[in-house]
């Protein structure tokens, strides 16, 4: 109600301003009459009608804008958000909310799903191609097992050929020095005498000499025996020593197998290339002179010289000796089949060449050549490049143990080399000491160069 006043003032002056009010006396009432515009009154002036116009407006326009912003107020409080927002908007939002969060965590798990796939087959083409792999790198290889089998006993028989060569060197030694346990330890002409009796029965052959054994009063008294398979055997390297792969000789532990025909034929022809003569019997009170000391060791000198020389025959030996019972199995089993892939189909013609026990010449001989002369090996080579890489390694390997028998044979040329040229040296120092003896006994004392 605090507007009322300025509103009945302004209403008051509006009316004066059109007609007028006035009383009328009869009744004494007010009552509005005609504009009287020449009524000139004292509160009716210009500026008390634009004052009082002014307020009223300003009065209207203050009420009027309270009343709209009420009104807005209570349309946006009541209406568009209690009925309308939350009602219908607020609600629409959430469900729209919910379902596009149900909808997004669809497609991310559906994404997720893609990424877990995707994760699951890279990982399974790993596995599957470390499978391949595998099975392409470790697949068993028909070459290897020929190389792996091949070599299953090459280590025990190269013992026992080293073995045998130092045995045989022993005997030799002991022989030239006329040990007392060999045959010439006895008197002048036992060990010569020894060896006859073992060439009539072992190793005479009445073809030979112009056949002078056959005829005569005494030829049956020269050649006792006549067995063709050791005719001139201690004279036959070829036959004895170079043409067989395995020599049936052990001197580690002779069995069965171990033939005294091959073991004799070696000794006989080791007799009759070095040191066929024997050195004499030096009597104790020979050696107890001082003056004949020197040629005692002289005398060892040339023995030793004899033993280098001796040594490459007793290498070759060892080496062609038969090996261990471990090579039964395989020149039975395995070298055999090597031989056969070669053409020779009969069993007792790689019996005889290969022998029982297989030496490791023998099986040398196999791994380095005869393996590489049949066909299969160069179509085995059509393999997986793991298997040829294994294939090279093992040929390497072997080339390597073939490289280190080359290497100590060449140790054993260079050993005669060098007693060669200690010979010779010896005989050129024997000729300059003969000429200074010449000339010292001639009475020339100093000879200029």
């Amino acid at each position: 109600m605090g507007g009322a006043g300025p509103r009945i003032a302004l209403l008051l002056c509006f009316l004066i301003a059109i007609g007028g009010l006035h009383r009328d006396p009869a009744s004494g009432s007010l009552r509005i009459i005609a504009p009287a515009y020449a009524i000139c009154l004292s509160c009716a002036t210009d500026a008390c009608a634009h004052g009082i116009t002014r307020a009223l407006n300003s009065a209207l326009h203050s009420t009027t804008r309270d009343a709209v912003s009420e009104r807005f107020r209570q349309h946006r409080d009541d209406f568009i958000l209690e009925r309308w927002f939350r009602n219908h908007v607020q609600r629409a939002m959430m469900m729209m909310t919910e379902q596009l969060v149900s909808a997004s965590m669809m497609q991310m798990m559906s994404v997720g799903t893609f990424f877990d796939a995707r994760q699951m087959q890279k990982t399974l083409q790993t596995y599957q191609t470390l499978t391949a792999r595998a099975h392409k790198d470790y697949h068993p290889s028909v070459q290897m097992c020929s190389f792996g089998t091949l070599s299953t006993s090459l280590a025990s028989s190269y013992m026992r050929g080293e073995y045998n060569a130092h045995a045989l060197n022993a005997y030799f030694i002991d022989r030239q020095i006329r040990h007392g346990r060999t045959a010439a330890a006895g008197q002048e002409g036992v060990e010569v005498r020894s060896r006859w009796e073992q060439f009539r029965n072992d190793f005479c052959n009445p073809w030979d000499n112009n056949r002078q054994f056959m005829i005569g009063p005494a030829a049956q008294h020269i050649c006792e025996g006549d067995n063709a398979e050791t005719v001139n055997r201690d004279v036959d390297f070829t036959r004895t020593v170079d043409y067989p792969l395995t020599i049936r000789a052990n001197f580690f532990a002779p069995d069965s197998s171990t033939s005294a025909t091959d073991t004799d034929a070696i000794f006989a022809l080791g007799r009759n290339l070095y040191g066929h003569n024997v050195f004499w019997n030096i009597p104790g009170g020979f050696l107890e002179n001082e003056e004949y000391q020197d040629e005692y060791m002289y005398v060892r000198g040339i023995l030793a010289k004899r033993s280098v020389a001796q040594n490459s025959f007793n290498a070759i030996i060892g080496l062609k000796s038969e090996g261990t019972p471990s090579s039964v199995d395989l020149g039975e089993n395995h070298m055999s089949v090597v031989m056969r892939q070669l053409g020779m189909n009969d069993d007792d013609e790689i019996r005889q060449y290969l022998h029982d026990r297989p030496s490791y010449y023998a099986q040398m001989e196999l791994l380095t050549k005869k393996l590489y002369q049949t066909p299969q090996f160069y179509t085995n080579l059509y393999d997986k490049p793991a298997n040829i890489d294994r294939t090279r390694a093992a040929m390497r390997a072997i080339g390597l143990m073939q490289n280190m028998d080359m290497y100590n044979s060449r140790l054993r040329n260079e050993m005669l080399l060098a007693v060669m040229t200690e010979l010779e040296i010896a005989r050129a120092q024997r000729v300059i000491n003969d000429r200074i003896g010449s000339l010292r006994a001639s009475g020339i004392r100093r000879v200029e160069p």
